[in-house]
C-alpha cells in the first residue's frame, strides 16, 4: 500500500546509519554514520559496527577505494605472493597498487591481515585524494614528528588542514595501530577536505557536540570538554 511504502522510506535511512555499539557521545559516530549510508562500509550481522576493533591493510585498501572512486585507472598484475585471485581484497589491492595509493614489502609481500598505522592511513588518505603530496613543506609543530620521519611533511600538512588532531594527552602517536572508529574519522576529513583553494582548512567542529545550559543557549563544543553553566551565561 502506499502507506506502507512511505513508512518504509522513512525508516530505511534511520536504521542502515543505527549501530548498537556506536552512540552520540563517540566523535566519529557522524562519519561512521555518513560512510554507512553512502555505501563505504557496513557494520556485522550483529548489529555492531566494532569501532575500537583493529583495521587491517586489507579492510583499509577497500575503504580507500571506495572513498575516493577514479573512472579509470590502467590495472598492474599482481606483484604480492600473499594476494591470491579469489580473495575478497583482492581487486580492491590492485587498484591501490595501480594508482600509487600503497606499496608492498621488500620481501614481495602486501601483508594484508597487518594492522595499518596513524601514518600510514594518513598517507593512503592523501595518496587517494589525489593531494600533491611533493608540494609539502615541513617545518617543526610538533614533539611527536620529526623532520627525519617519512611522515613527517605529511602530518604538518595534516594539522595544518584540521585533518588530524591531538590526543587526550596532546600527543600524535604516528605509529599508533589504528582501529575501525578512527580510521574512518580520518578517511571521512580527508574526503570531505576541499583542497582546491590552499588557504581552505577542514571544519573540524563538524561533529561537536550540542550542549544546552539552564538559560537556553546552545553551544558546541569538542568532545573531551566538559561545559559548565555559571551564574552570569557560560
Amino acid at each position: 500500500s502506499t502507506f506502507t511504502a512511505i513508512l518504509i522510506a522513512l525508516i530505511l535511512p534511520v536504521s542502515a546509519m543505527a549501530y548498537s555499539d556506536v552512540d552520540e557521545t563517540m566523535a566519529f559516530k557522524f562519519a561512521v554514520d555518513n560512510f554507512t549510508d553512502i555505501g563505504i562500509i557496513q557494520g556485522y550481522e550483529d548489529g555492531t559496527f566494532r569501532p575500537n576493533q583493529p583495521i587491517n591493510r586489507a579492510e583499509a585498501m577497500k575503504i580507500i577505494t571506495l572513498a575516493f572512486p577514479v573512472e579509470n585507472f590502467v590495472a598492474k598484475e599482481n606483484i604480492f605472493s600473499d594476494t591470491p585471485e579469489g580473495e575478497w581484497y583482492y581487486n580492491y589491492i590492485i587498484e591501490g597498487i595501480s594508482r600509487g595509493i600503497i606499496q608492498g614489502y621488500e620481501d614481495g609481500t602486501f601483508k594484508p591481515g597487518n594492522q595499518v598505522t596513524f601514518a600510514e592511513s594518513l598517507k593512503m588518505a592523501l595518496f587517494g585524494k589525489e593531494i600533491p603530496t611533493e608540494d609539502m613543506v615541513y617545518s617543526d609543530f610538533h614533539y611527536d614528528i620529526k623532520g627525519s620521519d617519512w611522515f613527517a611533511s605529511y602530518f604538518k600538512y595534516g594539522y595544518d588542514k584540521n585533518l588530524i588532531e591531538l590526543d587526550v594527552n596532546g600527543d600524535i602517536n604516528p605509529n599508533k595501530p589504528m582501529n575501525r572508529g578512527e580510521f574512518v574519522e580520518l578517511m571521512y576529513r580527508v574526503k570531505n577536505f576541499d583542497n582546491s583553494d590552499p588557504e581552505n582548512t577542514f571544519d573540524f567542529s563538524y561533529n561537536w557536540e550540542e550542549n544546552q545550559l539552564e538559560n537556553g543557549l546552545v553551544v558546541k563544543t569538542p568532545f573531551r570538554w566538559e561545559v559548565y553553566s555559571i551564574e552570569n551565561g557560560f
